[in-house]
């Protein structure tokens, strides 16, 4: 589900050529997460997606750093085996997705070491 949002933000879904940093990979886990790895310029985002009956579950790490958790609830998008107005669940998604990257963005990476005396 969150391919869409990952491809809006310039990352593309294909096998890589020799050299090229976009890569998008699929494994699965031994509990049935799904597991995929994206790569674009600086970016490393590595995004871990469940969904049962009630949620639409994610995980999403980037560049190692801190792993953010976090649930949509799909009972107004999912009715008898149907997504029904996936659109709006798409926009909310992408828009969670939207602001963690720029979070990432605007935090600081570690402050390089004092000058030696």
């Amino acid at each position: 589900m969150s391919h869409y949002c990952w491809i809006q933000k310039g990352f593309i879904i294909r096998k890589p050529r020799e050299g090229e940093e976009e890569i998008v990979s699929f494994e699965k886990d031994e509990n049935g997460v799904a597991l995929i790895l994206y790569k674009k310029k600086n970016l490393d985002v590595t995004v871990a997606q469940r969904v049962d009956a009630y949620s639409y579950y994610f995980t999403i790490v980037i560049n190692n750093g801190e792993e953010v958790r976090d649930l949509m609830p799909i009972s107004d998008y999912f009715v008898d085996g149907k997504f029904v107005n996936m659109e709006s669940f798409i926009r909310k998604f992408c828009g969670k997705i939207n602001k963690l990257v720029r979070k990432h963005k605007r935090t600081p990476g570690p402050s390089p070491p004092p000058p030696r005396a």
